[in-house]
């Protein structure tokens, strides 16, 4: 079985641990994991901004009027590149 297993069967049996976690599993993230979860949330905002522009590219001038928006400012706005916000 593998070493996890036993870490969790060793703090379940005993009763110091109060059926906490062993601390390798309950402490705080690692620089590397909080860096992977940053660049994870910055792709995904660069995903959201690029389909919000492909979306704001198909409307027509009275769509864009509905929305406050002119011709001028859907071109600006769909000029961008997807990591400018």
């Amino acid at each position: 079985m593998s070493t996890l297993y036993h870490r969790r069967a060793a703090a379940r049996i005993n009763p110091a641990n109060d059926n906490r976690l062993p601390a390798d599993l309950s402490s705080p993230p690692t620089k590397l994991a909080i860096g992977w979860s940053l660049l994870k949330q910055i792709v995904l905002e660069w995903r959201r901004r690029s389909r919000s522009r492909q979306t704001l590219a198909g409307l027509g001038s009275h769509e864009l009027r509905d929305i406050g928006l002119t011709i001028h400012d859907q071109e600006r706005e769909c000029g961008k590149p997807f990591w400018r916000a």
